[in-house]
Formats: C-alpha cells, structure tokens, sequence
C-alpha cells in the first residue's frame, strides 16, 4: 500500500514449516520498505505468552525471536487484551496464548507517527480480532483553501483575486484551479488590515 508494506501471516502450526516462513519473510524484511507483519504466528515469545497447556518448545521461540530480532521487529500490540488465542475447553485444559500480533519496523513508525495496535475481545473465533492506528493524525499537505469573512472588507480585495486569476497558467484544468486558488489565497494572505 503506496510507501508501506503489510504483510499477512496465517503460520503453520508445524515448527519446521514455520521456521522455513521466518527466512522467507526475512527477505521482505530487507526490502528497506516501511514494514508491517500481521496475524497469527502460531508461536509464543516467552513462556509470560501462554496460560495453561505444557510448556511451548523453547527453540520454537527462539526461531521466532530470532526472526523479530534480525528483521528490527516491534510488537505494537501491546494493549487490550494479553492473550490473543483461547482453546475454549474447560477445567485444566483450558489454554490462552498470545500468537496473534502485529509486528512494524523503525520504518513504519517513522511513517506511522504514534502507530499502536490493540487485541480486542474474543466473540465468535478462537482468535481475537487486532485493531491499529495512528495515536497522532499528521496535518495533510493538500490543505483546502479557507476564507476568512474579514477579507471581504478589504477594499482592493477584488482586484488582487481578479488578478491572480487572470494570470495564464499552462496545466490541466482541475490543477489550474487548485493553483490560481493557492495564489489567490497567498497574495489575500500578505494584504494588511
């Protein structure tokens, strides 16, 4: 999506089918794009991940922590709920696990400004839903013209717009009025009151 890369990922639940996927997507990792790695990574970071069940397989973490390390990853979801995954059995062999994630680069930050992600509630799945967005909204560059009423009080008013318009400009039509409006605008800007 334009400067951004998203990627999205349903991991295997086989540890040797995953770890071919970490090198795999370690190649998108070099593109120096701005980078985002969405979804189900059928894996843990640490043991802190999982509630219940036995024990996740320690190099199966270390595959994935690997991967995060060596791609510059960073886990932005990091609010909401702390499990992202629920068996829904009952008793002793219910199980929560955070295997569900979205993991940015330095890049995508820098092009994100206050990117965060959230795991909301469970409802109809075994896995929750995630949720990102920009925690600041960047001013746009193409800013509409804005008129202010005292304006209309200036006596040569008409005559700097007039002007403006008048002045021959080569260009498409829709450019055309986008520019004679933004000098228009700047040349009503400079007048004193």
């Amino acid at each position: 999506m334009g400067n951004f890369l998203l990627t999205f990922v349903h991991a295997s639940s086989s540890y040797g089918i995953r770890r071919q996927l970490w090198q795999e997507l370690s190649l998108l990792g070099t593109s120096g794009q701005a980078w985002a790695v969405i979804g189900d990574f059928n894996i843990v970071t640490s043991i802190a991940e999982r509630k219940g069940g036995g024990t996740p397989c320690i190099s199966a973490m270390d595959d994935f922590n690997h991967f995060i390390h060596l791609n510059a990853l960073i886990d932005s979801t990091t609010s909401g709920f702390k499990y992202s995954w629920c068996n829904k059995r009952w008793g002793s062999k219910h199980m929560l696990q955070k295997i569900d994630r979205m993991l940015v680069n330095q890049d995508w930050l820098k092009g994100n400004v206050g990117w965060r992600s959230k795991i909301l509630k469970r409802k109809l799945s075994d896995h929750s839903p995630i949720v990102g967005w920009n925690t600041c909204i960047p001013k746009p560059h193409n800013i509409p013209f804005q008129f202010r009423k005292a304006w209309l009080s200036h006596d040569t008013l008409r005559e700097v717009v007039a002007d403006s318009w008048n002045e021959p400009l080569y260009d498409v039509p829709i450019r055309k009025v986008v520019k004679k409006t933004e000098k228009a605008e700047a040349k009503v800007e400079k007048l004193e009151f």
